[in-house]
């Protein structure tokens, strides 16, 4: 996962992750938050959880669901597309009104 520049494979990949993340200036990520950042953009971008458990090596629906943290925003924007709708809904109630009369 993580060999020296001459292709030797590192003894302790957990331990060469923290020294990068240190020297990328993040020392408190974990190889953990990498899966779960995975996990969370899969399903924002519509990845189907099936395909995204096999990619992220899960074997079942509640941890998938333990790892997608994004559940929170997907509300809120299905929310406002709910209120969006309901806001167009007269709308189109008075377009079929007028195509009924107009028959």
């Amino acid at each position: 996962m993580f060999p020296y520049p001459d292709g030797r494979p590192i003894g302790f990949p957990h331990n060469a992750f923290r020294n990068g993340a240190k020297a990328a200036g993040r020392p408190d990520l974990h190889v953990h938050d990498l899966r779960r950042f995975a996990a969370s953009r899969m399903a924002e971008l519509g990845v189907p959880e099936t395909d995204a458990m096999e990619l992220l090596g899960m074997k079942t629906r509640s941890i998938f669901t333990r790892y997608d943290i994004s559940n929170g925003a997907r509300k809120v924007r299905a929310v406002e597309r709910l209120a969006g709708a309901l806001d167009a809904e007269p709308k189109r109630r008075e377009v079929a009104g007028l195509r009924a009369r107009h028959r």
